[in-house]
């Protein structure tokens, strides 16, 4: 429900901010999950723009999202198998 990310990584990928601190503060490792990099707390942001569009409505039932250039995004539909 949180986006997160590290202020020092090159990615625009998110993570849970509630599951990354629980993990880490359990295991004593602070690493991004994306990229690896060492994460201290104190390096570690909230993404307003991912967490703008996981509050949103349209989410509510959607896997995934599809993010733009332009920072437009949509709900893609369902994959069908």
């Amino acid at each position: 429900q949180h986006a997160a990310r590290g202020s020092a990584c090159a990615h625009t990928q998110c993570f849970d901010l509630e599951y990354f601190l629980t993990f880490s503060s359990q295991t004593k490792r602070w690493a991004c999950p994306v990229c690896f990099a060492p994460l201290p707390p104190r390096l570690i942001v909230r993404d307003a723009f991912f967490t703008g569009i996981l509050a949103s409505k349209l989410c509510e039932s959607a896997d995934r999202v599809r993010v733009c250039a332009d920072r437009t995004w949509t709900v893609p539909p369902p994959c069908t198998s």
